[in-house]
């Protein structure tokens, strides 16, 4: 879809801060400043508004808010700011397409607002049934979300996962199993722009 300033919408500061923070993720300078800050170098603003879109498409998967379509929803991404290399869980709040001006072109991209799951505890970890079938590719969850929503990039998703709700008496609380359904290819298809 392309991008349209007429029915664009601003972020929530929430948002806003959470795409600020993954476009400036790993970039020594940051790319951009707050619209919010002190103007004190000569970084550009990060443009404060978006097109909402119901879904993305990629390697031929679709991947969409909740609202617009639950089973699309259900995804595993990439924690860029962990050693851990696995995988974390969430459900898709929201999807928008931002642009902006890099080195004077207008770059739009599309960025998943995403509720993770909350990983168990160590002491319920120990008690995921999955955890003994690696070769399964599913874990628990709490059916619980953290308090911050994430803002990814597309090829921050890993895939899909199937979910089923249930609360396993071992650990006492309503849990998600994550099974992914990963047959997605780390390439991205070729979107409006990329940074």
């Amino acid at each position: 879809a392309a991008y349209n300033e007429k029915k664009e919408t601003g972020l929530s500061s929430e948002i806003y801060g959470a795409l600020l923070a993954r476009l400036n993720f790993g970039q020594e300078p940051a790319l951009f400043t707050s619209l919010y800050a002190k103007q004190d170098n000569e970084r550009p603003r990060l443009h404060l508004f978006a097109n909402n879109v119901p879904n993305v498409v990629r390697d031929a998967l679709t991947f969409a808010s909740a609202k617009a379509a639950i089973r699309n929803s259900f995804i595993l991404f990439k924690d860029l700011s962990s050693a851990d290399s696995e995988p974390r869980a969430g459900q898709i709040r929201q999807i928008f397409l931002h642009g902006c001006m890099e080195n004077g072109k207008k770059i739009v991209e599309p960025f998943i607002v995403v509720d993770e799951y909350r990983s168990l505890s160590s002491s319920h970890g120990a008690l995921d049934p999955y955890c003994v079938f690696p070769d399964l590719n599913t874990r628990l969850y709490y059916n619980k979300h953290i308090d911050q929503p994430r803002v990814l990039k597309v090829s921050d998703i890993v895939s899909h996962f199937a979910a089923f709700f249930y609360t396993p008496d071992t650990i006492g609380t309503e849990c998600i199993v994550a099974r992914s359904l990963e047959r997605v290819s780390h390439s991205l298809s070729p979107f409006l722009g990329h940074r």
